[in-house]
């Protein structure tokens, strides 16, 4: 049978992580405890919104956006990513990404210009964008928001994942094919 021997030295280190480890537990905003709702909304219409299920309260607030920005999100939101304090908001329609606050949903950025973003994954301050309108991944540095490069993929990418270093990334073929 094997023993294990905990010395005082290592009690002692053990209690001073305990207790300079923990969390501050002061709310950071309203959206802290519970999950986001995409609503893509009807193409063509620009009524795409963002809600918000509270597992405290066990209710819904919706358009997040909209009441935190006074401005509506855009055409088709298509997916939402969220890195540390930051999220990022995928509108397909009107290929741009929002950069919002993701306790209090107000925007930080609007990066435009990106044609047809599907999702959107953040690795090493680098956010990269599967984008349907040019088979391509976009890669954008997240400290100035510029385009750092773009990748030409095979028709209709979307969701990707990181193995390691390598970014695998799933085509479907594109819209009717």
């Amino acid at each position: 049978m094997k023993k294990s021997i905990l010395n005082l030295s290592a009690l002692a280190v053990m209690l001073v992580v305990l207790f300079t480890a923990c969390e501050d537990d002061e709310p950071k905003g309203a959206y802290e405890d519970g999950a986001f709702i995409v609503n893509e909304g009807a193409f063509g219409n620009s009524n795409a919104s963002v809600s918000f299920y509270s597992y405290g309260a066990d209710a819904v607030t919706n358009n997040v956006f909209q009441l935190a920005n006074d401005r509506t999100l855009g055409d088709v939101a298509q997916s939402l990513t969220i890195n540390g304090d930051e999220a990022y908001i995928a509108i397909n329609a009107s290929n741009k990404i929002e950069v919002v606050n993701s306790n209090t949903f107000k925007s930080t950025q609007t990066i435009s210009e990106v044609p047809g973003p599907r999702y959107i994954e953040v690795k090493d301050s680098k956010a990269y964008i599967s984008c349907w309108g040019d088979n391509s991944v976009k890669i954008y540095d997240l400290n100035s928001y510029s385009l750092i490069k773009s990748i030409s993929v095979a028709s209709g990418p979307e969701k990707m994942a990181f193995v390691a270093n390598n970014l695998y990334v799933a085509n479907t073929g594109g819209w009717g094919t």
